[in-house]
């Protein structure tokens, strides 16, 4: 089935949208999200999930985070 069939099978993995978003989110940021950011991880998992895994809006949703517009100050 090639890259297509494993692009469905990763579609229909719930885990696939929460490592997508935390993947991203750390090399958005350039570290690990802290513990005080989980629910921003977690808003962008379900944003990555309710766009069918665009990632353009994904992206736009990242980049207006707060942890986005405050990378380089330390997380609360």
């Amino acid at each position: 089935d090639g890259s297509r069939g494993l692009g469905a099978f990763l579609a229909e993995q719930p885990a696939v949208d929460r490592c997508m978003a935390l993947t991203l989110f750390r090399q958005a940021i350039g570290r690990p999200p802290a513990i005080s950011e989980a629910p921003i991880v977690d808003a962008l998992a379900l944003a990555f999930e309710t766009n069918d895994g665009r990632i353009k809006g994904f992206l736009l949703d990242l980049v207006t985070s707060d942890a986005f517009r405050n990378v380089g100050e330390e997380p609360q």
